[in-house]
């Protein structure tokens, strides 16, 4: 796993409410903002929406996030989000996980999918 990026919790309330960070890989590098969306009528529905600073300075939308529960380890039952960035100058989706670390910053882990086995 890679640490791609770091965010900052906007609320202390409630954390996930509102992240805002930077994320940068050798192609992408970006300023970004998490934000919760009012709760889906769909469990399956993403529940925040993920924009990034455009080159003009304008935030504009570039994906969806999902909150998660942690099932293992020593933060079992907490939550975390799977994040999903899309947009049209992408090859493919840029897909992460954003996990809180410590000192209050949320830490944005990116690792290679594993190949379905023959």
């Amino acid at each position: 796993m890679s640490t791609i990026g770091n965010f900052t919790a906007l609320q202390t309330n409630d954390e996930l409410a509102e992240l805002s960070g930077h994320i940068k890989t050798m192609e992408f590098e970006a300023s970004i903002k998490i934000r919760r969306d009012d709760p889906p009528n769909n469990p399956k529905a993403p529940t925040h929406s993920v924009s990034a600073r455009s080159p003009k300075g304008n935030f504009v939308p570039v994906g969806s996030a999902w909150t998660k529960k942690i099932v293992n380890g020593p933060n079992a039952g907490g939550e975390f989000l799977s994040v999903t960035l899309d947009d049209p100058s992408f090859e493919h989706p840029l897909n992460f996980a954003v996990f809180q670390g410590e000192n209050g910053q949320w830490n944005a882990v990116w690792s290679r999918p594993k190949a379905n086995a023959a």
